[in-house]
């Protein structure tokens, strides 16, 4: 009884619009790297050094790299300034596809990914520190269209200096998203982290690890179905594809309860060796109803399933 009664708080808590619950971005949490450009990079993210090997600085120049003082977690990103022949090279981390980064260096990349959801803010933790006067810059920025059709929905930005007494704790920084009056839906989301300038010191280092968004639990159903895919929804046989980017959830555990709260089936997390694109869940010959797909550990991830 008291598992069906949590089935049915949660089923109602997917739908009620005063709530807010946090979404994670995709690798949000900086745990998963890949062999880019002689270094390493964040999966899903473009870095710095992705866009000067533009220029024919194939090698990585240091600008963003992986590190174990984590703020969650085994890793966070360590971006930073670095100097080559006199030139201070800024560091940049960018949230989207490397494919989409055009032949040519522009530093008018700004990356982004398929988003439609409407977060009241970001957060994230970081630790920054240099000398006087270096800063670093956080942009958010969700947009509508394409080209010259393009429209900005919504935007936050924000500034960190670094502290006069450099400090060894993380700190969680809350960046508020601000909306025109329209209440036009987004199409991508794009998040943009520079630190330092061709001016600052080869001392600006900023450590940046967990961000999250936040979401009315209104579109906590639809931001679950950004970070994955799962179809056909309803099936006619029990069975479902589901089919991610996000490589925590392409390889996590996964549960389904029934309306009562029982377990149905459960998968045991699949090694990380490899991209995963798609999974078959395979209910087998369970009674037409609703059912629950959720992440162990993770209550921000779970959606409805339908059997008809």
């Amino acid at each position: 009884m008291k598992s069906a009664f949590l089935f049915a708080l949660l089923l109602l808590a997917m739908a009620l619009p005063t709530r807010l619950l946090a979404q994670t971005i995709p690798n949000g949490g900086l745990e998963t790297w890949l062999t880019r450009n002689g270094g390493d990079v964040p999966q899903g993210w473009v870095t710095s050094d992705d866009l000067y090997a533009r220029l024919g600085l194939a090698v990585s120049q240091g600008t963003v790299s992986k590190t174990t003082t984590a703020h969650g977690g085994s890793f966070a990103a360590r971006v930073a300034v670095q100097s080559i022949f006199g030139q201070n090279l800024p560091g940049v981390l960018v949230l989207g596809d490397v494919s989409r980064v055009g032949p040519t260096f522009n530093t008018a990349f700004r990356g982004g990914i398929p988003f439609t959801a409407r977060p009241t803010q970001v957060q994230f933790w970081y630790r920054f520190s240099g000398a006087a006067n270096d800063s670093a810059n956080v942009y958010l920025e969700l947009r509508r269209g394409a080209g010259t059709a393009v429209r900005q929905v919504g935007v936050g930005t924000r500034y960190l200096v670094a502290p006069a007494a450099n400090t060894a704790v993380y700190t969680l920084a809350t960046l508020p998203i601000t909306y025109g009056p329209s209440s036009l839906q987004p199409d991508s989301l794009r998040i943009y982290l520079s630190v330092g300038s061709t001016r600052s010191s080869t001392t600006a280092v900023l450590l940046l690890d967990d961000l999250t968004l936040t979401l009315p639990a209104a579109t906590a159903q639809g931001a679950a179905q950004l970070a994955w895919q799962v179809y056909p929804n309803p099936s006619t046989n029990g069975q479902f594809v589901l089919r991610t980017a996000d490589a925590a959830l392409a390889h996590a555990a996964l549960e389904i309860v029934d309306s009562q709260g029982r377990l149905l089936r459960a998968w045991p997390a699949r090694p990380s060796a490899g991209p995963v694109t798609e999974r078959l869940l395979d209910l087998g010959a369970v009674p037409a109803g609703l059912y629950l797909l959720r992440v162990p550990g993770r209550a921000d991830v779970c959606q409805r399933l339908v059997v008809e």
